[in-house]
């Protein structure tokens, strides 16, 4: 077999069965590294004892080598028997129930020496292990260690003992690649770190049984991650920074006649963050800026005043958000107030047909579209503008790096505003963004009225329900969110959309319906049409509805099983209600089984309405409690970078950044690792 690198699609290994492949793609990648760049959550001690086993050792896990003499096999109720003896002369039984006897007679033959991994009991004075955790055959494994990894697996419906064996018939692929440093030296010894592939192995191979012992290896890949991150943000920012194309937007005319027709006036904030954009459109340099605002504060209009200017002046606009509902929400209000100055703008979503999206390209690239909204789509490589002056990313942190770079890819003198509703503390924009100018808008509307925040526990639902009837009867509208579908769910637990929907009808009937993922997106969005439309009193929904939802009667907001959320996640849900001047309220209907922890977060959301101060508790409690996740803090996935703890590594990472300036190869090698992108040749240009 040829030599298989590590970026290389996962199809080349021959030993992963079809089925493992599709949910290795689905969860992990399509790369052999993408599931290699998997930190363990902890890690098992097998417990390898070559002395006679003891009552001492009775109900805990031990590895021990066994050799069978005879197999039984159970019928009905009873279980299969191995009878096997240790070295020592001790019997010790292997059950098994409802195991087929394929399995027992092939697994187990008379003579073997077997090292079986399980919970030792005992029965009558013999000691037996119940469904063994793993077997190995002596005379065929080459190594064994006491030490095992566990991954975080969940909802992958892949098994650990198969994860685990993927990673270790890799890592013998992985361990022949070669690369050349791309830390300095100094930092190196600085902190003692090995080298990367020193570092990936170590993680998957740990000595002890304590997971801490493995952070200097995590710290180490978590440097890489950050340097690779910023080598990509940062490559486009340069390749605009030094073009002597630059688009100037210097005619605010029509912005100003919009803000005269608004039934609102702007805040100080955004006045402030509009005048930071104006210039930087009218400078000598791209703009490349990150609009920050808390939620509800009023950063559409601000993107809406600066896409004006642009096409005011001839040049085009693009804006990219992260899902349907929000593409189509954003079209109604753009078109609402642009179109009466005669632009044409268009949405481009995944569900429109051939022909209507090749019209839209074939418009575009002859100017006969001025502002094109969309989702993913936009990325689309047939897809070009013919004079494209303004890129604008929604929520940007919900695309990856390389999509974000394929759509500013198709002008690279664009100028690019970011908008993002999740605040993020200074220390780490630049680990986000790399070098980039930030406008916060603090300040709310006027008429906006904090959210009441109360946390109801299981004994208070009945009280709930009769709270929500009477907000229905003064014609409220109402958001029940929760952490799962509920489709093919093996828990028993309420905590799903379908099974919170059936209690709901039951008590409301057709004034409830739900929402979740998994359905098509036209149906979705007939669906919030309806209960915008008050044929739908109260939506069930999952995290769909998170961003930018702007339903301005719907006052409440009901969040089951809060601990399930990062704190900056449940303040953007909180954000889906107090878009008015009624009175709103945002209810944490939580169960009884709540750490210390999580009822810390939740008295946190209770207390403040302030997404900044939420965002950087959110990253001080996960920074002690969560060390290696961040997936609901509203932040980038991080595999290996831990916001909170690694915040010193920046500064060097800058520095490092600097040092690679004339190393391309080393460059392309750490981009290819952590991207599915390995040619970042503009990163060297200027």
């Amino acid at each position: 077999m040829h030599k298989i690198n590590f970026d290389e699609n996962i199809d080349c290994l021959q030993f992963i069965k079809p089925s493992l492949n599709k949910k290795l793609k689905i969860h992990f990648g399509h790369r052999i590294i993408d599931y290699l760049l998997t930190f363990p959550k902890n890690i098992n001690y097998k417990n390898y004892i070559q002395r006679p086993i003891s009552l001492a050792d009775l109900k805990k896990q031990i590895t021990i080598d066994i050799t069978v003499k005879s197999v039984k096999i159970g019928f009905l109720k009873s279980p299969s028997t191995i009878l096997c003896e240790n070295k020592f002369g001790q019997r010790i039984n292997i059950l098994y129930f409802n195991i087929s006897q394929k399995f027992l007679t092939e697994r187990y033959k008379k003579g073997e020496i077997l090292r079986i991994t399980g919970t030792l009991n005992i029965f009558k004075d013999i000691f037996q292990i119940l469904h063994p955790n793993s077997i190995l055959d002596v005379s065929k494994f080459q190594s064994f260690s006491e030490f095992e990894p566990i991954y975080n697996l969940r909802r992958t419906n892949i098994k650990q003992k198969q994860f685990s064996e993927l990673i270790k018939r890799s890592m013998i692929e992985f361990d022949r690649q070669k690369f050349d440093e791309w830390i300095q030296k100094k930092i190196l010894l600085k902190y003692k770190w090995s080298s990367f592939n020193e570092s990936l192995k170590f993680i998957h191979t740990p000595i002890t049984k304590n997971i801490l012992d493995l952070e200097k290896f995590r710290k180490r890949l978590a440097f890489d991650e950050v340097l690779s991150n910023l080598i990509a943000v940062n490559s486009f920012k340069k390749k605009y920074s030094f073009s002597s194309n630059k688009i100037f937007i210097k005619n605010t005319t029509l912005s100003n006649k919009i803000i005269s027709t608004l039934n609102f006036s702007l805040t100080n904030d955004q006045k402030l963050a509009y005048k930071q954009i104006t210039y930087d459109l009218n400078s000598e340099k791209s703009m490349f800026r990150l609009l920050q605002g808390d939620v509800g504060s009023g950063k559409t209009i601000i993107s809406l005043l600066t896409i004006s200017d642009v096409l005011n002046s001839g040049y085009q606009g693009a804006l990219m958000v992260p899902s349907e509902i929000l593409a189509h929400q954003h079209f109604n209000y753009f078109s609402s107030i642009l179109k009466n100055y005669g632009f044409k703008i268009k949405l481009l979503t995944g569900k429109l047909s051939i022909k209507e999206k090749k019209e839209i390209y074939n418009d575009l690239k002859i100017h006969k579209i001025d502002l094109l909204i969309g989702t993913h789509s936009l990325f689309n490589k047939d897809l070009f503008f013919s004079k494209l002056g303004v890129i604008v990313i929604d929520e940007q942190h919900k695309f990856g790096v390389n999509q974000r770079l394929n759509l500013l890819n198709k002008s690279q003198n664009s100028n690019v505003l970011i908008m993002s509703a999740t605040p993020i503390p200074r220390s780490l924009t630049f680990v986000v963004y790399g070098e980039i100018d930030i406008s916060i808008i603090k300040e709310k509307p006027k008429n906006r009225k904090n959210t009441n925040t109360s946390i109801v526990g299981p004994k208070k639902l009945k009280e709930l329900i009769s709270g929500l009837k009477r907000l229905i009867k003064k014609n409220e509208k109402i958001f029940w969110v929760l952490p799962e579908i509920g489709i093919d769910e093996e828990s028993d637990s309420q905590s799903s959309v379908i099974k919170r929907y059936d209690y709901l009808f039951k008590v409301f009937g057709e004034k409830v319906n739900f929402i979740h993922g998994k359905m098509k997106k036209k149906l979705i969005n007939d669906k919030i049409c309806k209960f915008k439309n008050e044929q739908i009193m109260i939506l069930v929904s999952t995290t769909l509805i998170e961003v930018g939802i702007d339903i301005p009667t719907a006052t409440t907001i009901v969040i089951e099983e809060p601990n399930k959320f990062g704190l900056a996640q449940l303040h953007q849900l909180r954000g889906r209600v107090g878009r008015n001047n009624l009175i709103s309220n945002c209810i944490l209907f939580h169960n009884d089984k709540m750490s210390e922890n999580a009822k810390k977060r939740l008295e946190i959301m209770r207390m403040s309405n302030d997404g900044f101060f939420i965002a950087e508790k959110d990253l001080e409690i996960r920074g002690g409690g969560d060390m290696f996740g961040t997936k609901q803090t509203g932040l980038p996935s991080w595999r290996f970078f831990n916001p909170y703890n690694d915040i010193e590594l920046i500064e060097e990472v800058k520095e490092n950044l600097v040092s690679l300036m004339d190393k391309k190869q080393r460059v392309r090698d750490l981009i290819s690792i952590f991207f599915n992108e390995s040619k970042f040749d503009y990163f060297f240009s200027g």
